[in-house]
This record gives structure tokens, sequence and C-alpha cells, in this order.
């Protein structure tokens, strides 16, 4: 039995997040986040384009490689994970003693942020010294994440249809 064309890349990012939500942190060391990056770029004061960044092409890229027929939904699914990374920051900021911050999240700390905080760092209005792990770059971080996945499913297809 053959696979539809979508259930390709839609297994393939489903594993990769997984793989992420699990290894987290070894994956953060190892892709150097802010600390050991080779591409870190300047966004704004609070983000940058970073390894992470290259991860998303990359992943992107394949998906698009594996569905050349799909690039809106694999788009869309792009936007979701972006929707996810929010929701895990928001709610690790927010709850520093929930679950996320425990067992995935890096850089927790002992006490909880305040909404106003956290929404003023993530929309780029006032630089607190607050250090964001799943949408590092804030709302410009997220927004250039889905203008990277993007590029990369085009590359795929691309790539595919040659």
């Amino acid at each position: 039995m053959k696979l539809p064309c979508i259930m390709k890349p839609f297994i393939f990012l489903v594993m990769i997040s997984l793989s992420i939500l699990l290894f987290a942190k070894k994956m953060d060391s190892l892709l150097g986040s802010h600390n050991n990056c080779f591409i870190c770029t300047k966004l704004n004061y609070n983000g940058y384009l970073t390894n992470w960044s290259i991860s998303h092409f990359i992943a992107f890229a394949i998906s698009g490689y594996l569905c050349p027929n799909n690039p809106y939904l694999l788009i869309f699914i792009g936007i979701l994970w972006e929707i996810v990374e929010f929701v895990l920051e928001y709610n690790a900021k927010l709850n520093q003693d929930g679950f996320l911050c425990k067992r995935i999240m890096t850089n927790c700390n002992k006490e909880s942020i305040t909404k106003e905080e956290f929404w003023d760092h993530y929309l780029g209005y006032h630089n607190h010294e607050l250090i964001l792990f799943w949408c590092s770059g804030g709302l410009v971080g997220s927004l250039s994440d889905i203008v990277i996945n993007t590029l990369g499913i085009y590359t795929g297809r691309y790539l595919a249809r040659r």
C-alpha cells in the first residue's frame, strides 16, 4: 500500500517534533542556540536567526521534496508549529513550575513573569532580561521562521521536480 503524498512529510515532521519535545535540552546545546551558534544574526534586541533557523529550512526542504504537490498544506503545518512553539513558550514563562518548564526548557527560573512582561518582550516593545526558548526571536523570529519554512518547501519542490 502506497502512502498518500502528504503523509510522508507529515510523518517526517511529527517525528522531528516529537524528537525536539523529548530531547529539547540536548538538541539546544547541540545546535548552539544563543551561546554557541555559528550563524547568529541579530533580528532585534530579543532574537536572532540561529542554527535552529537552518534546521527549519532543512526540515521543510525535505518535506517539500517528499511531497512537492502540496506546498500550501506544508506552509500551514509550519504555521501550526510556530503556534505550538508560542504556546509552549507562553505557558512555560507564565508557569515556571509547570511540566514543560521542568522537563523540556533549558532556562527556567524559579519565578514566573507577568503577562505584560511576556507580551512586551515577545512583541519587541521593551528589552527585559528575558530569554525565550521556543520563540527566541519573538514575533519577528516566528514570522521569519515561517518565511524560512516556505523557502525550504519551495527549495524541496524544486529539487523534487528536477
